[in-house]
């Protein structure tokens, strides 16, 4: 019986010691990261698309899209959406590179994180 009991211990405890997956969330809009921090992190496995809204904190258009995004079905598990306040100073290279200053900008990285989309304003979205 303790023969069993020992058995039965020993395999929990190799279970209990998997390693544990980082659970990466669909859908992030708090803009409490940087543009380079959530690529870095959210896709360092190489395997997800980002769909990434540029904007400012107060933006009622951005609001607007980040509803409607959270909307969105059908899409596959590896297409994560996230945004960006531009009004941070650490996000103001986003702002000077792409020149453009009408939001909210979507931007659409592969998961080599190579820029594949630029959506201005909402255009033909909704």
């Amino acid at each position: 019986m303790r023969l069993i009991c020992f058995i039965l211990a020993f395999i929990v405890f190799l279970l209990g010691c998997a390693e544990e997956k980082k659970v990466i969330a669909k859908f992030d809009f708090q803009e409490n990261r940087t543009f380079t921090e959530f690529l870095e992190e959210d896709n360092a496995d190489r395997s997800n698309y980002i769909v990434t809204i540029l904007g400012m904190s107060k933006c009622d258009l951005c609001s607007y899209v980040k509803e409607k995004m959270v909307s969105f079905s059908g899409l596959p598990p590896n297409v994560l959406f996230r945004s960006v306040d531009l009004t941070k100073s650490e996000n103001k290279w986003l702002e000077q590179l792409l020149r453009e200053f009408s939001y909210p900008l979507i931007l659409i990285t592969n998961p080599e994180n190579e820029l594949v989309g630029f959506v201005k304003g909402l255009g033909y979205m909704f």
